[in-house]
């Protein structure tokens, strides 16, 4: 313990108060030549050895009764009820007192660091959905005023604005469609159908569904796998098409035209590692730590015609996490970004 012990603080006070006393003695009363003397230093001494027991009792008792109270009280706090009869001298109580509180401020400051995190995200989360609500609401707001005050019956406009409308609707069907994903993962978590597929086979379906988006920008999708070989993984096929239809999507919306996606498949043992890169804008190193938070948008993507949300690639790490495996990123500015997961390789045939 740091500071006085309580030995040290019951005599230096019994030694003060004495030293006083003795004084009042010696100058207040006249004995003969030495005895003032000699009933002072005894007067000193009782009253020194009076005071230290008395002072020594008090400060135990107080102590005792007081800090082993506040003790138990953590101790109860901390759901480990502490025995009611144990007996505590003063300087274990003190001791166990302040490691205690020490203990149970570091738990809490934890806790409360958490809490703030917690709430900080609550705030920007809120914020963002906000945001994003907004822009097709009010767009939405906007073309049913223009219809309604005049425009109906106006043929030049009427079907542009409705269409107008239905694009903006389309898109907050997919913000609130991907936000009940978000949040049915943070709470229900995913629930996978593991089984034993060909990744191969299914990244060439997904390519196939986006030969018109890829086309519209003239990007090319490559998959670099020696005559389309069978590749068998465990893992869930309609949350793994998902992914890789995120991933194609970023990658056809940030893919510079005339450009090239490459997906490709390297053995790990166990595992197989798919890459997914893209020759588009890339990222600054400072924002790949935070491209896979939700609503989070590059500052390229934020000046790029984008209409995503910010949710696809957050989806798309749970979809791995809940396989648990993992994704990773790596990008240059204005080079291109490849984002590479593992899967879990399935047995050969020959050993199933």
């Amino acid at each position: 313990m740091s500071g006085i012990s309580l030995q040290v603080l019951s005599g230096r006070t019994s030694l003060l108060l004495s030293a006083l006393v003795g004084m009042v003695f010696f100058f207040s009363v006249n004995y003969p030549e030495p005895y003032n003397y000699v009933f002072s230093l005894l007067f000193f001494g009782g009253t020194l050895l009076i005071t230290y027991v008395l002072f020594r009792y008090v400060l135990e008792k107080v102590i005792r009764d007081h800090l082993t109270t506040i003790y138990d009280t953590i101790h109860q706090l901390k759901r480990s009820p502490a025995n009611p009869n144990k007996k505590v001298r003063a300087d274990e109580a003190i001791n166990e007192v302040q490691e205690e509180v020490l203990d149970w401020y570091l738990d809490n400051k934890k806790e409360i660091d958490r809490l703030t995190v917690l709430e900080e995200y609550r705030r920007e989360f809120i914020g963002n959905v906000s945001h994003e609500l907004k822009t097709p609401v009010f767009n939405i707001q906007g073309y049913l005023l223009t219809l309604l005050e005049g425009g109906l019956e106006d043929d030049a406009i009427n079907r542009k604005y409705l269409e107008r409308a239905e694009k903006s609707v389309e898109k907050l069907i997919k913000l609130l469609t991907e936000l009940d994903m978000i949040i049915r993962l943070d709470t229900e978590g995913i629930q996978l159908n593991v089984q034993t597929i060909d990744i191969v086979d299914i990244v060439k379906e997904v390519t196939d569904s986006l030969d018109l988006k890829a086309e519209k920008r003239k990007i090319e999708f490559k998959i670099k796998r020696r005559n389309m070989e069978p590749l068998r993984v465990k893992a869930d096929e309609d949350k793994l098409s998902q992914v890789l239809t995120n991933l194609f999507l970023n990658a056809l919306k940030y893919g510079k035209e005339n450009g090239r996606i490459e997906i490709s498949f390297h053995d790990m043992k166990d595992k197989v590692l798919v890459e997914v890169k893209d020759d588009g804008i890339g990222m600054k190193k400072e924002e790949l730590n935070r491209i896979f938070d939700r609503f989070y948008r590059t500052d390229a993507a934020r000046g790029h015609d984008s209409k995503g949300f910010g949710l696809g690639l957050s989806i798309v790490k749970h979809i791995i996490e809940a396989h648990n495996e993992t994704i990773h990123v790596n990008s240059i500015e204005g080079e291109g970004s490849t984002f590479s997961f593992t899967l879990k390789k399935a047995k050969s045939r020959r050993n199933e």
